[in-house]
Formats: C-alpha cells, structure tokens, sequence
C-alpha cells in the first residue's frame, strides 16, 4: 500500500492522473486494431490493475474504519471532532480528479476485452474505479452527515475493508437503516488477522454514487452485443433527506 507521505501528497495523485492518460494515449494511438487491443490489455495487466488495487486498499486503509455491524465511516484522518471533513480541499479535489481519470481510463479499455474468456483484470479494474468513486462521492460535509444515515457496507480483503459491491460489479451496497451516528467510530481497522463482520440484509439509496439495494434485482447495464462483454459501472443519483 501507499505510505501516508505519499497517499497525503498531491504531486502522487498528479503523476498517477498523468501516467494514467499518457499510457491511454498511447494505446489509443496504435493502428491496427489487434495490436492496439493487445497494448491496452498489457497496460492493464501490467500497471492499471495493480496500481488502482494498491490506490483503493490505500485510501480505505488510511481513511476509513468499520463499527461492529461492518459499515464504513471515516476516521480521525477524515473527519474532526466535529464531524467535518479534515482532508484538504485541494487534496480532495485530486482524489476526484483521479476518479474521474479513472473512469475514463475503463471506458478506453472495455473494447479491449470485448469478446475475451479471461475478463478478470477488467472486472478488477472496474471494482477498484467504482470504489474509487465511493470514496471520493462522500468527501463533503453535507453529503457525508447524510450518508452516516445510510453507510457503505464493507467486505474484508486481507485485513482491509472495503465498500461491498453488488454482483454484477456496477454499484456500491449501502445500509439504509437509521443508526445512531453522532459519535461514529473511529477505530483503527482490524489488521489481517481479524475476522470480518458478516453485514445483516438491508435496503438501499445512494449519497451521491452508485448503490445496490440488497433486496432487489440489480438493474442491467447497457454493453456492446457480446456474451462476456465487460460492463462499466452506472451513474444514479438519488437525493437523500438531511435529519
């Protein structure tokens, strides 16, 4: 994972946005369409996948923790005694520029994988964008008093928890339940050797990014005709009232 220097650092966010669009660039470049298809692949395999995993594990790790019931609140580093937002605003204006680079980083390389058995990079890919998104959806004020209403819940991988996703991969599930958040937790998340909390069954509404309700069907996203083709994540929006 990123150390905190460099997860704090505008200039990390600066150069990865840049690296991001010139390698896209680059790809998009190529002629022939086999060749430009098998760049894009490699570039991902070899440096989108694994710098957005160590990007997302990162921001959560650092961010975030979870109370007993597996939900997602941000931490100390986050937020203040007050419970507003700490992060400088420059910062959080890099982390949702890099959000949105990303975002269009998967949408240049899902013709790639159009037609391919193995989409395991791309699918990773477009969890790791979507929880990017997550992240940087709840990094205000007044969006985040609402989404204490209505939290993220949160699945362990190797002793970080991240927002679950619903199973199609195109949206955040959250806990609509109203729960007592004037003190949210503050914890240190548990380490690699912590056993995960198992998140109750719920309904859902988003604070400004994609959610999944856990009792209905997940809506279908729209893909170019092919049986395995990659799916990008949708964009709702749905107003939440403010207690």
């Amino acid at each position: 994972m990123l150390e905190p220097q460099a997860l704090t650092a505008r200039p990390t966010f600066q150069l990865l946005s840049t690296l991001f669009i010139a390698t896209s660039k680059y790809a998009s470049s190529v002629e022939d369409l086999d060749q430009r298809n098998k760049t894009y692949r490699s570039i991902a395999l070899n440096f989108y996948e694994p710098m957005l995993q160590v990007l997302t594990r990162s921001l959560f790790s650092y961010y975030t923790t979870t109370d007993e019931n597996g939900h997602l609140f941000l931490n100390e580093k986050a937020i203040n005694n007050e419970g507003k937002i700490r992060i400088p605003r420059e910062l959080i204006r890099d982390y949702k520029a890099i959000d949105n680079t990303t975002r269009g980083v998967l949408a240049e390389i899902q013709p790639a994988y159009l037609g391919e058995n193995d989409i395991k990079v791309f699918t990773s890919i477009k969890q790791s964008t979507l929880r990017i998104r997550a992240f940087a959806g709840i990094l205000a004020d007044d969006i985040y008093r609402t989404y204490q209403l209505s939290p993220y819940l949160s699945v362990e991988d190797y002793g970080v928890f991240l927002p679950q996703l619903s199973d199609d991969n195109s949206s955040v599930v959250v806990d609509t339940e109203l729960i007592n958040t004037e003190t949210p937790a503050t914890e240190a998340q548990p380490d690699a050797s912590s056993s995960s909390q198992s998140p109750a069954e719920s309904n859902t509404v988003t604070p400004a990014t994609e959610v999944q309700s856990r009792e209905t069907q997940p809506s279908s996203v729209a893909t170019p005709n092919a049986e395995n083709s990659p799916q990008l994540p949708t964009q709702t929006e749905v107003t939440q009232p403010v207690n």
